[in-house]
């Protein structure tokens, strides 16, 4: 899928915004589909969306100014939903999870380069977020308090996990009533929150995985 921007206007947003969006979506997939210059999201899901499936998909060269609501790449706001092994590119917040998802959510085996902001939790209080493997290579990965950004987000997330994660910081912090946690994490850190083996390989290398080896079996 790709938008047809102004190629000679590296901020040009008269062109399309959103590549894929599902709203009252139950039991969905989005799977190897190749985004290229779209200005916000390529995949969001809406508040009514669960069980919904995105993966195997990569972003690329986006065009847009930067900031308000451009280039969430992959963005939950629902519930139940798996992103997993996506690659983004250039992006503001690559990984996103929006207002007072209930959750679970999880990100799984996930990498952006390049991104102009960090990806987690950008909204206020979302629930049950697990970030499993994911790669944020010169950006932060947060769970804390935006406090005035957002429009006034404040705490962003609560019981949500972080799990042998990479960026060049992570943030992990406790908010009042709840409590994050920060595994087996790569990076430069900040917060209050749960810290356990930073820096070092943990077993098993996906909790994610490993959850769905216990339900399934091993096949």
């Amino acid at each position: 899928m790709e938008s047809s921007a102004d190629a000679s206007n590296p901020k040009d947003e008269d062109h399309r915004w959103m590549a894929v969006v599902l709203d009252n979506v139950q039991d969905a997939w989005v799977r190897q589909v190749a985004f290229r210059r779209f200005a916000g999201s390529a995949v969001l899901a809406q508040e009514t969306v669960r069980r919904l499936t995105v993966e195997d998909c990569i972003s690329t060269e986006p065009v847009s100014e930067i900031g308000g609501e451009r280039r969430n790449t992959f963005m939950t706001k629902g519930q139940q939903t798996l992103f997993q092994r996506l690659y983004a590119q250039s992006g503001y917040h690559d990984f996103a999870v929006g207002y007072c998802a209930a959750g679970p959510n999880a990100f799984v085996q996930c990498e952006a380069e390049d991104a102009y902001s960090f990806s987690g939790s950008i909204d206020s209080w979302a629930a049950g977020t697990l970030f499993d493997i994911v790669k944020e290579y010169g950006q932060a990965l947060r769970f804390g308090n935006r406090e005035q950004d957002g429009q006034g987000a404040g705490w962003a997330a609560a019981n949500s996990v972080f799990w042998q994660c990479t960026a060049a910081r992570v943030d992990c912090y406790q908010p009042p009533t709840a409590q994050n946690w920060a595994f087996g994490t790569w990076a430069q850190f900040a917060g209050n929150g749960h810290w356990e083996q930073s820096n070092e390989h943990i077993k098993p290398r996906s909790l994610y995985y490993a959850q769905l080896q216990d339900r399934l079996g091993p096949p």
